[in-house]
């Protein structure tokens, strides 16, 4: 369960992780980037509840995702059209839209692992 702060070390070293290589792949050629984005969707999630390492939750992600590719795609998809449309009133809609993107992606994220999405 995501009660626990002890984790946020592991947590915010991921996130910085995920955001340096998906920026490095992305100075290349946007392609790399999005695709490294899309495999690391879960990293944050796993270091968070699991008290992970970085690499370690990375590598997790990566193995979640290529064993679902096609309920992640859908999922990861739906929630950045639900960004987009939020961003389009001016910024303002991602107030709304964000949470609920970032719901269906922790959602997925507990129906792929198999734990129940409400207590």
């Amino acid at each position: 369960m995501f009660t626990e702060s002890t984790n946020i070390g592991p947590f915010l070293l991921t996130i910085l992780l995920v955001g340096i290589g998906t920026g490095i792949l992305s100075i290349f050629c946007y392609i790399p980037g999005i695709i490294f984005a899309f495999f690391t969707v879960f990293a944050p999630l796993r270091a968070l509840e699991r008290g992970e390492g970085a690499v370690d939750a990375i590598k997790g992600s990566f193995d979640m995702v290529m064993s679902n590719v096609g309920q992640v795609l859908l999922v990861v998809l739906v929630s950045y059209l639900v960004y987009y449309v939020g961003a389009l009133a001016c910024g303002v809609g991602l107030l709304v839209t964000a949470p609920i993107a970032l719901i269906a992606i922790c959602w997925s994220y507990r129906v792929i692992n198999g734990e129940p999405v409400a207590p």
